[in-house]
């Protein structure tokens, strides 16, 4: 089955459309991810069968405490923080809020800057802009997350954490012939290294407990350890865990892990101790 399901997309993306590729429409590219995610999706070491529909994705009220920022991948959607979100609420309470941010457009919008700007418009929308932010992205999101990054000053966001982020880029989207995906800008959507910031801390989760078909490296089933690691900074923290792409999100050694990096960007480093006061002359010995 996934043999022949891999055929079926190879051939859509040889065939694909006759027509010039300024002719082409936009629509088709993302019909044809739609067939490559839902393939995934398929198989049981990329998704999760007890996933529920729905999850409660209410913006948390006003408040002047930090904001912990879910932002899933292309093509995710809101329920995959089923297990992290309220895992990340109950060790958290009281120091920050959680919120996944929605709407997010799936196919990651048709410029690099569009999710970065979708984010910006939930905030300014939900009353939350000028809150110091914790950006978590899945995938795509950790790529989405250090754009965003890119726009604001130093205080307003505390630290970022990538999961299977392909800072690299995604090596399958290279070896399969999409060449009507370049010429709609996918390449640019996923595929864009932006930088780290020395001033943000960052942690960079690696899976290699997937089986990606078109990749021999180690790969959590959709993006390469390498790619993960390609983030390179004065100030970046990269673990492994053998698992796959979706594991990721609701292992509790990695939740353990985003929760001890969350609470040490919420702590401020220790200050020195502060200098003994100058003598006044009246206190000087006779």
């Amino acid at each position: 089955m996934k043999w022949l399901l891999l055929g079926m997309v190879l051939m859509l993306c040889v065939v694909g459309d006759a027509r010039p590729a300024e002719a082409r429409p936009g629509a088709f590219a993302r019909f044809v991810m739609r067939i490559i995610d839902f393939g995934f999706r398929l198989f049981p070491d990329s998704h999760h069968e007890d996933e529920p529909s729905h999850i409660d994705c209410t913006p948390p009220p006003p408040s002047d405490k930090p904001l912990v920022l879910l932002i899933y991948g292309f093509y995710g959607r809101p329920t995959e923080f089923y297990h992290l979100k309220p895992a990340l609420e109950q060790a958290l309470r009281g120091r920050c809020d959680v919120a996944i941010v929605t709407p997010l457009d799936e196919a990651m919008g048709e410029s690099p800057d569009d999710p970065a700007r979708q984010i910006d418009a939930y905030l300014e929308q939900n009353g939350l802009r000028g809150r110091p932010l914790i950006l978590v992205g899945h995938s795509t999101g950790g790529v989405v997350a250090r754009r965003f990054l890119a726009w604001q000053p130093a205080p307003a966001v505390l630290g970022v954490v990538g999961l299977g982020a392909p800072n690299g880029g995604v090596r399958k989207f290279d070896l399969v012939p999409v060449h009507w995906l370049r010429a709609h800008g996918f390449d640019a959507r996923v595929n864009v290294p932006y930088p780290a910031r020395a001033d943000v801390p960052f942690l960079m989760v690696v899976g290699t407990g997937g089986h990606d078909i078109l990749e021999t490296a180690p790969n959590d089933g959709v993006v390469s350890k390498a790619s993960v690691e390609a983030l390179h900074g004065p100030n970046i923290t990269c673990t492994t865990h053998s698992l796959n792409h979706w594991q990721l999100l609701r292992d509790p050694a990695v939740t353990a892990e985003i929760i001890t990096f969350i609470n040490g960007v919420l702590t401020p480093a220790a200050s020195p101790p502060p200098a003994p006061p100058t003598p006044r002359p009246s206190d000087a010995a006779p």
